[in-house]
């Protein structure tokens, strides 16, 4: 079997208005539709 070197380079840099916005949208999903990896309630 043949194995890939997997090492990743992440780069830092300063967020945008449009990261900000994304991420805000993103909290706003989480907060109103919850934990999406549990299992729904029986009856929903």
């Amino acid at each position: 079997m043949y194995m890939t070197d997997c090492s990743t380079t992440f780069d830092i840099r300063r967020t945008t208005e449009a990261d900000r916005t994304c991420i805000a949208r993103l909290n706003f999903l989480t907060d109103v539709f919850g934990d999406e990896s549990k299992t729904p309630l029986r009856g929903l």
